[in-house]
């Protein structure tokens, strides 16, 4: 996890032992690829329903759950129709994250 004063938070991912679901697509990028927005919510069902009031699809890929990188927070993985795949963690509290 890279941080800065005045810049969000970057993960940094790199392929590791074993397979992996973005093997394929980090083998075709030699440079490096932001392959996904993060969000953090306060309430995730209210976020997805905003998403969806704002005519955005939200396809649930991976549901919430613990993720060791954010103190055990819930995590959980989006497809928006036309736009990708996202990241949304719950709380505000997460490394990195601006106060609420």
């Amino acid at each position: 996890m890279c941080t800065h004063d005045a810049m969000p938070p970057v993960e940094i991912v790199s392929p590791g032992d074993g397979n992996s679901p973005i093997d394929s697509l980090v083998a075709r990028h030699d440079n490096g690829i932001v392959y996904h927005p993060c969000y953090l919510a306060r309430d995730l069902a209210h976020s997805l329903a905003q998403l969806e009031a704002a005519g955005l699809s939200a396809i649930c890929v991976s549901p919430p759950k613990p993720a060791v990188l954010f103190g055990g927070r819930m995590v959980s993985f989006y497809t928006i129709l036309g736009m990708g795949l996202i990241e949304i963690i719950e709380g505000l509290d997460a490394p990195g994250a601006p106060s609420a």
